[in-house]
């Protein structure tokens, strides 16, 4: 019995050395010789399917920032990650009276279900949509979703707020009509949305959100994003201001909270629209008026191969001597992608059979035709 026990341990000791020596290596072998070595994204598919951690993503579809009263809005949201799908899911909205209803909906896990990678669209999967609501008072709303998983972890939540108004400025064609149209929404304390950009003459740009809040004892919310030149330091800073107004060149926010905010400059403006009726994009327009460096803008939405929206758009600024351009991508939407605003400022824009390419200090950026 001693020596048959003596015997087993040199077995044992033989198989493991086996198991590390011969046997891992093989199966190392193997993996390599079935994925390039310098493909990196199939290293990362084959550690995350082993090593991922639960983790879980909602995205709002099919939401505006901002509606007309009396417009009708719905919703759906993608409930995304690496988990289970299955869960209680929230949805809460603003009925048409502006008070708060939610729907619930909820769904067991079977017993020892692995966890996955996942995509669950309610809108494309079930056809459902939510809201299909007509609210009858101006107001700042806002949709949300949560989805609960498990009690070991913590809800996702995801929500999108918007403005209901009497008037959209920025459906108004000229700059300084849209300027006036704050002004005199101020003045009559009627609700209404601005959201545009401005050429400068010194050459920025400015992104202004305005809104007359007519709920809120007719209070005017001002910030300014993504703006460059003298208006910089006061991107992401939201101000209640006191009074706004309008000359002949400048548009003016006075006695705000947060900012002493720069008179936005109305010159060089009226630009040529490179967009139809349709809202389908001319590019040969766009590029006519850079050669020409007559000012002129251009609005262009794409989407992926899953069906998400890319937003991009440029401005041709003329100055006293010279013309340039000002590209913004936006991919915030986009599930697969940097889901973010990039800014640019470029000194060249070409057009081929395939792409509008804007050419800018790190690298040239293409819009494709289709």
């Amino acid at each position: 019995m001693k020596t048959r026990f003596l015997v087993i341990i040199p077995l044992i000791a033989i198989s493991v050395v086996a198991v590390l020596f011969v046997i891992l290596p093989m199966i190392g072998t193997i993996w390599w010789s079935s994925h390039d070595p310098r493909d990196k994204s199939s290293m990362d598919k084959w550690f995350d399917s082993h090593f991922q951690k639960e983790h879980y993503d909602i995205e709002i579809t099919g939401m505006k920032d901002v509606y007309l009263l009396g417009e009708k809005y719905d919703f759906s949201y993608i409930i995304s990650g690496y988990g289970y799908e299955c869960g209680s899911k929230k949805v809460i909205f603003p009925d048409s009276d502006g008070d708060t209803t939610g729907i619930f909906s909820s769904s067991s896990c079977a017993a020892n279900l692995p966890m996955k990678n996942f995509v669950f669209d309610a809108q494309r999967e079930t056809g459902t949509t939510f809201g299909h609501v007509t609210l009858s008072k101006a107001g700042h709303y806002i949709v949300a979703v949560e989805f609960e998983q498990s009690d070991n972890f913590e809800p996702t939540q995801k929500g999108h707020d918007f403005f209901v108004v009497e008037k959209i400025c920025n459906d108004i064609s000229d700059a300084k009509e849209q300027a006036k149209c704050i002004v005199d929404s101020f003045d009559s304390c009627e609700s209404a949305y601005l959201a545009q950009r401005f050429p400068e003459n010194s050459g920025g740009t400015v992104s202004v959100v305005a809104v007359v809040e007519s709920w809120n004892d007719c209070r005017l919310a001002v910030y300014p994003e993504n703006s460059l030149s003298a208006h910089t330091p006061y991107n992401g800073i939201r101000s209640m201001c006191d009074d706004v107004r309008v000359d002949e060149y400048s548009l003016f926010f006075e006695g705000c909270n947060n900012a002493e905010y720069p008179p936005i400059s109305l010159t060089h403006q009226n630009p040529r629209k490179c967009n139809n009726s349709l809202d389908q994009p001319d590019f040969e327009c766009f590029v006519d008026s850079f050669e020409r460096c007559n000012p002129a803008t251009i609005f262009v939405t794409r989407y992926t191969i899953e069906g998400d929206p890319i937003f991009s758009s440029g401005i041709v600024i003329a100055t006293d001597d010279s013309c340039f351009l000002d590209f913004v991508i936006d991919t915030r939407q986009d599930r697969f992608g940097s889901q973010k605003i990039e800014h640019r400022i470029c000194s060249d824009v070409t057009l081929d059979k395939e792409m509008l390419t804007f050419h800018c200090d790190d690298g040239g950026i293409g819009v494709p035709l289709k």
